[in-house]
């Protein structure tokens, strides 16, 4: 049975009846997206980005030039540095895996199969809504593992 969710987002009523438990291959392709939306593993390069996100916006074009230094040398030099998805690109990754975590989708202003892409801030609401949807039933503990 699954877990029927109501659509918090204005803009994009309706409700979702989300698989619970996520099957396995649902879980798989889950976990490939969320790594396609990651920067690399470069350790250097993540702590520039942390720095990125710590710093005022007004300020952030220093560190902005900072990592795309070190990202264009160490791709140069066979490191692992990438720099990870942009919002909207990341959104699009994360609604495939969606998809295949969806039992039935009654939100007939959000085409699932072909995505709006405006209005931004409803989109990135409803589609950070349903990420955290899925998150919860994914991550949800049964009891203690340790028991």
């Amino acid at each position: 049975m699954g877990k029927k969710i109501e659509s918090p987002v204005e803009k994009f009523p309706g409700s979702v009846t989300l698989k619970d438990p996520i099957p396995l291959s649902a879980c798989v392709e889950w976990e490939a997206a969320l790594a396609d939306c990651q920067p690399s593993p470069c350790s250097e390069g993540r702590k520039i980005l942390a720095q990125f996100w710590r710093t005022p916006e007004k300020e952030r074009d220093v560190v902005s030039a900072e990592y795309e230094t070190h990202f264009i040398a160490c791709s140069e030099s066979g490191g692992k540095c990438r720099v990870g998805l942009t919002d909207t690109a990341a959104q699009m990754r994360m609604l495939k895996s969606v998809r295949a975590c969806v039992e039935t989708w009654e939100v007939p202003a959000f085409d699932l199969a072909n995505p709006p892409g405006s209005p931004k801030i409803a989109r990135s609401k409803f589609i950070g809504w349903i990420i955290g949807e899925i998150a919860t039933i994914y991550n949800e503990a049964d009891g203690d593992p340790n028991a």
